[in-house]
């Protein structure tokens, strides 16, 4: 098991980082901070610190209660700003939940 360390520059601007940066939560309203190219927006998007380029590894994530979350991993070139395709195509690999429904995030979309 990895213990990942969320990097608060990256964090799109609605979501709250523990103290500890290792959970995050969307929060109510927009925080206030200087905008960073690193940032994702409008996306609610968070890298981790420290990146990997091969082996194995596992995490445990938990997601609470809401119907609506992705959880996965992406290139550090992954687009921040803007339309981000979800998908490998964009440098994304992720499961999420959309309402009622989980699905893995691909490309083409599943039907």
């Amino acid at each position: 098991t990895v213990n990942v360390t969320l990097d608060p520059d990256t964090a799109q601007s609605r979501l709250i980082l523990s103290e500890d940066q290792r959970s995050v939560m969307q929060g109510p309203i927009q925080q206030s901070w200087l905008d960073n190219p690193e940032q994702f927006d409008p996306w609610p998007c968070v890298l981790g610190c420290k990146g990997f380029n091969s082996g194995r590894l596992c995490w445990e994530v938990e997601v609470g209660y809401s119907s609506c979350w992705a959880v996965g991993v992406a290139l550090e070139s992954v687009k921040r700003k803007g339309p981000i395709d979800m998908s490998p195509v964009g440098g994304i690999w992720a499961v999420g939940r959309y309402k009622e429904k989980f699905q893995a995030l691909t490309s083409p979309s599943p039907t």
